[in-house]
């Protein structure tokens, strides 16, 4: 008798536990929720607070979770270097280490970081990450190869965005389409759209000319210390808050002395 209350007992334990276990699951969760909610309304103080319990107190990919959306906050305050910082805490074998290394690419790219942009863009547009990275991932490459005026790369960066993109239009297309294609078919064209920008700029700025073929030929260089955008500009700059100059470009120009040939600041 006293063998089978033991038993009931331990039951009933292990029960228990399973039960605090959901239930501190669930709260987690939702606190996850609200926190992401502060940050989205820009209500930092206590998203901060909130955020900070929920890192201390959990584990796995909740904890990961909560530390990509910290860097969300630091980088929405445009506090890109703790926004970076954060990032980093991601561990690679978490599935929020894409969200995190882009996001960390972007802040990169806000501190006029290039070097450091493009080591991340390159990491991001692996072959092995093909199938998970977003086509917003592809401008980081362009926008940072137009800032230090390395144009042909910016052409294969064009080249490397649409072959990767192609297939995914292509399923996006069929019919009966994804329940989500409307909004990721929407996302590409965003990108195709900034990307011919940046295309247009770098061309104009080389005094590039089409030949019969239909390749680009180079007529001239161009050296300037300011590259002006069409009206659009604006739009596919929105991720990356900054003046757009030529300062950090490989070339001499007159009208700044400090600049040498193959120097960058």
């Amino acid at each position: 008798m006293k063998e089978m209350n033991m038993s009931k007992i331990k039951i009933g334990i292990v029960a228990l536990s399973f039960v605090l276990s959901a239930t501190s699951f669930a709260s987690t969760s939702s606190d996850i929720k609200l926190a992401s909610a502060l940050v989205e309304k820009s209500q930092d103080a206590q998203a901060e607070k909130l955020l900070n319990k929920i890192i201390a107190s959990s584990k796995g990919e909740d904890k990961n979770e909560a530390i990509l959306i910290f860097g969300r906050m630091k980088f929405q305050e445009k506090k890109f270097n703790q926004a970076i910082t954060v990032y980093k805490q991601v561990p690679s074998i978490s599935k929020f280490w894409v969200e995190a290394t882009e996001e960390r690419a972007w802040a990169e790219l806000n501190l006029t970081h290039f070097e450091k942009a493009l080591s991340l863009y390159n990491t991001l547009t692996s072959q092995s990450l093909g199938d998970v990275v977003g086509p917003e991932a592809y401008l980081i490459g362009a926008i940072a190869d137009l800032r230090i005026c390395n144009y042909k790369e910016i052409f294969d960066d064009i080249k490397l965005f649409k072959e990767r993109f192609r297939p995914r239009i292509q399923t996006l297309t069929k019919v009966p389409a994804p329940l989500y294609a409307n909004q990721d078919l929407g996302n590409i064209q965003s990108v195709i759209k900034k990307m011919h920008i940046i295309e247009i700029e770098a061309i104009q700025r080389m005094g590039l000319k089409r030949n019969a073929g239909g390749d680009y030929s180079k007529m001239a260089v161009k050296s300037s210390d300011t590259i002006t955008f069409p009206k659009e500009s604006e739009e596919w700059l929105d991720e990356s808050k900054f003046d757009v100059s030529a300062k950090h470009c490989m070339v001499i120009s007159p009208k700044v002395s400090a600049l040498k040939s193959g120097a960058r600041q």
